[in-house]
């Protein structure tokens, strides 16, 4: 019974670590923002878009971190357990964008995020040219982030 507590300690701390890393990598499109400032959308809502995202993801991050401290060296299951729930945590927080900055529902967000992590490439969203290009690059970036 220990060894399944240390085996989760292990798996949430490290997908902790990859929060925390996803809340970093959540504010590269401020670059965009500020470089496209004031074209199609791209201004102080896509900053506070994805400040909110980033904190909300790097905040849920330290708190597993904290929470659970790493036990072991992980064994194959834990391996593949932190996988699996690597892709829903990430596409969970990568959402955020999408839904806060374009105002979409969280399961096309959800479905768009997790299609981007995982190089599915399918995509729920139509009129690409309209949207602001921070949320593209976002987009984008999901892509290219595996």
């Amino acid at each position: 019974m220990r060894n399944r507590f240390q085996r989760v300690n292990c798996i949430f701390h490290f997908i902790g670590n990859l929060l925390k890393t996803l809340g970093l990598i959540i504010l590269l499109p401020l670059i965009v923002v500020f470089i496209y400032w004031g074209q199609k959308g791209d201004g102080w809502n896509t900053v506070i878009t994805f400040i909110i995202s980033a904190l909300s993801s790097f905040s849920f991050g330290m708190i597993l971190q904290k929470a659970f401290k790493p036990g072991k060296t992980p064994d194959g299951t834990s391996c593949m357990l932190m996988c699996g729930l690597s892709w829903v945590f990430a596409s969970a927080f990568g959402a955020l964008p999408f839904v806060i900055g374009i105002k979409s529902n969280y399961l096309n967000a959800y479905f768009e995020a997790m299609s981007g992590f995982t190089t599915t490439g399918i995509t729920v969203y139509s009129g690409l040219d309209d949207m602001p290009r921070s949320i593209l690059f976002w987009r984008a970036l999901t892509f290219s982030l595996d």
